[in-house]
C-alpha cells in the first residue's frame, strides 16, 4: 500500500474522524473508509467511527469512464471516485473546463 494508505491509518488510531483524515490527507471519505477497511482485514486495531457527514456532493460517473479511469487510480493508489473528483477540481481551479469540452457554449460565452 501507499504512505498515504499509512498517513489514513495512523490518523484514525489517533482517533481522528473519516471526514477529517479526509481534508487532511486530501483523499475522498469513501477512500478512507476503504483504506480503514482494508486495515481491520489485515488486523489493525482501527476504531470504529459513526457514519458522519459526506464532504461535497456526489457526482455519478458511468461505468465505462470509471473502467477508464481504473488504470490511472490504481497507479495513484486511490479509488476512480478520488480520482475523478481530483480531475474535476483541478480543471475547475485551472480554468480548463472551456478548453477541455471544446464545446459551442465555450465558443460563443
Amino acid at each position: 500500500m501507499s504512505s498515504r494508505f499509512d498517513d489514513v491509518v495512523a490518523l484514525a488510531k489517533e482517533g481522528n474522524p473519516p471526514a477529517e483524515i479526509a481534508v487532511q490527507t486530501r483523499l475522498a471519505v469513501n477512500t478512507v473508509y476503504h483504506y480503514l477497511g482494508i486495515a481491520r482485514r489485515a488486523g489493525e486495531d482501527v476504531p470504529k467511527f459513526k457514519t458522519g457527514p459526506r464532504l461535497g456532493r456526489v457526482v455519478c460517473i458511468d461505468a465505462a469512464t470509471a473502467r477508464a479511469l481504473r488504470p490511472y487510480a490504481n497507479r495513484r493508489f486511490c479509488s476512480t471516485d478520488e480520482l475523478a473528483r481530483q480531475i474535476v477540481q483541478r480543471a475547475a481551479r485551472s480554468g480548463l473546463i472551456d478548453d477541455i469540452l471544446d464545446d459551442e457554449v465555450a465558443r460563443h460565452g
